[in-house]
């Protein structure tokens, strides 16, 4: 994981950033631009050495910080380099960069990973989460001053903890939705990306788990899909330049 956060408007990315130290321990950067800040403690996967965040194309015209991994992103890569695009670095950050220069926003689609990214792009400000959520987002926006960060403390660096109790939070003794514990302080919502111009925040969805229809097949045939796309997904997350591990708790969300 990758820590990453921002403020447009007043407010002290550094400090915003130390905070989020333990999320990525391998390199940590900044990019100003008038009243954007962003920073970045990166957890390096790819391209140890090449890959410093925050990261641009070639024109320096598109900034983007990413937490996360894109598991197809060579298949991307071979792809964008055949559409004419060249690139600097061996990472995946860099890929969705060129991606969001070929497609834009339409090219989260062809994105297969676990990603939370902001993305600065002609005065405009995109903040993308994954399909299911599994890397978290939160923001601030009050009139036109926006921050957002990984983690909701990074966040409280800089405006003042309001606790917000909810019926829900009695009922099911966690946050539902986009709530948070802390007034004005949301969850960018699973499989939302939200654009920010300066002064409006919209937030919308980029992805839903559509109906499959109902099909006849039988049980060694529904058997063998599940083993291959379970071997598929464990090929995918294989991919790095670091030694890779795997948890043996027993719990159903792991080995």
């Amino acid at each position: 994981m990758s820590g990453i956060c921002g403020v447009y408007g007043k407010g002290d990315i550094e400090e915003m950033t130390r905070v989020l130290a333990h999320r990525g321990p391998d390199d940590s950067g900044y990019f100003l631009q008038g009243p954007l800040q962003i920073g970045v403690n990166r957890l390096a996967v790819f391209d140890l050495a090449g890959g410093h965040q925050p990261l641009s194309d070639e024109l320096e015209k598109i900034w983007i910080a990413l937490d996360g991994n894109i598991y197809n992103f060579p298949e991307l890569r071979r792809e964008l380099a055949e559409l004419g695009h060249s690139f600097q670095t061996n990472t995946d950050t860099e890929v969705v960069v060129h991606a969001w220069q070929e497609w834009g926003p339409a090219c989260l689609g062809r994105l297969n990973g676990q990603f939370a990214f902001a993305l600065w792009e002609g005065g405009r400000l995109h903040l993308v989460r994954d399909r299911m959520g599994e890397k978290p987002l939160y923001f601030y926006h009050r009139g036109g001053r926006l921050l957002f960060a990984s983690e909701i403390k990074s966040l409280l660096t800089q405006v003042a903890p309001v606790p917000r109790f909810t019926d829900e939070f009695r009922d099911f003794e966690a946050p539902v939705a986009e709530d948070t514990l802390f007034q004005n302080i949301r969850e960018l919502p699973a499989g939302c990306r939200a654009l920010f111009d300066g002064h409006s925040l919209n937030v919308m969805r980029w992805w839903n788990l559509e109906p499959v229809e109902e099909t006849r097949r039988t049980e060694s045939d529904l058997v063998d899909e599940l083993r291959e796309l379970l071997q598929d997904a464990v090929r995918l997350r294989m991919r790095g330049d670091v030694n890779v591990g795997v948890f043996l708790s027993g719990g159903l969300d792991s080995a």
